[in-house]
């Protein structure tokens, strides 16, 4: 299955027309249809947009992954602006399109995010007596 059509078909699970789903990801009509017709190819970014305007991942559009929605809605929690700190929310936009990394480049910040939460758990916590000193 063509990316085009996992994109219908999503739009038709969801039945919202190619109109609805163009207002949704700020992109025009004829773009979209040319996609879900196989006579164009998008961008990642596009097909970033697109994911997010029908409420998936690129990587379930490219045929990576099954759909899991469930997965999405916690993703959707984690990125709400309004509770979050500049620097969760600047996070966020640093590792978005995660899906599109190179396996080395994932797993070079899975790395450094194991190392940095091994450093973090050996560091007495505030208020506690460290009695190896």
């Amino acid at each position: 299955m063509t990316v085009g059509e996992r994109i219908k078909n999503r739009r038709k699970e969801q039945g919202i027309t190619l109109s609805v789903l163009a207002e949704k990801c700020k992109l025009s009509i004829s773009f979209l249809s040319d996609i879900e017709h196989g006579r164009r190819k998008p961008a990642l970014d596009k097909l970033g947009s697109i994911a997010k305007g029908l409420e998936t991942t690129v990587s379930f559009l490219l045929g990576e992954e099954p759909e899991e929605v469930e997965r999405n809605e916690g993703y959707k929690e984690l990125s709400e602006t309004g509770e979050r700190s500049l620097e969760f929310r600047e996070v966020l936009e640093k590792i978005e399109g995660f899906e599109e990394w190179s396996h080395e480049d994932k797993q070079e910040l899975l790395t450094y995010l194991k190392i940095k939460e091994k450093i973090r758990c050996s560091k007495p916590k505030k208020g506690t007596v460290n009695h190896n000193k």
